[in-house]
């Protein structure tokens, strides 16, 4: 579901993804307002559940970890998955600490890679959900596939599918 924000709203969560321990009253000072606006603004995109949490990062941002693609996170302890990516296709990606990898060795993967380090973008606010490749309609389910050739298209219901299909049939 596309959220719908204002311009203020965008550039609060802008500046609490730079730094979430920013004060209240320097975000009002950033976006023209005073405090008890900011304040009620902030408590409304919390109680909307736009904003979910204040992340602590721990410095252990380059610390090496395990990026680990799997068809599910059955049988894995899930303190240690730092990210759980479930994927359209069903699969998952997940993040794990090197140091647990050992956890991992009853597990089932289809891939895995160490990265040395992670980084956030704090510089992008994205709440906007996936497209119908079809109507352009926001999914809001499990999305149909359509595979054609290297393209995997994602379509809403069963009348966009039959469309997309002949749709790209008499493309060919």
């Amino acid at each position: 579901m596309a959220i719908d924000l204002g311009e203020r709203e965008y550039k609060m969560l802008k500046i609490l993804k730079q730094n979430s321990r920013t004060p209240i009253t320097e975000i009002a000072k950033s976006l023209g307002i005073n405090r008890i606006t900011a304040n009620r603004m902030m408590e409304a995109l919390i109680r909307r559940g736009i904003i979910k949490s204040f992340t602590i990062e721990t410095g252990q941002e380059n610390d090496p970890l395990l990026v680990v693609e799997l068809e599910s996170t059955d049988g894995i302890d899930q303190d240690i998955i730092i990210d759980d990516f479930q994927l359209l296709d069903g699969t998952h990606i997940i993040t794990v600490p090197y140091s647990d990898s050992f956890k991992l060795k009853d597990i089932r993967v289809k891939r895995i890679q160490i990265s040395t380090g992670r980084k956030r973008n704090t510089g992008s606010v994205n709440i906007e959900g996936i497209k119908c490749d079809y109507c352009g309609r926001e999914i809001t389910s499990d999305p149909l596939r359509i595979r054609d050739g290297k393209n995997l298209y994602y379509v809403c219901c069963t009348s966009c599918e039959a469309n997309l299909k002949e749709r790209l049939e008499a493309m060919k």
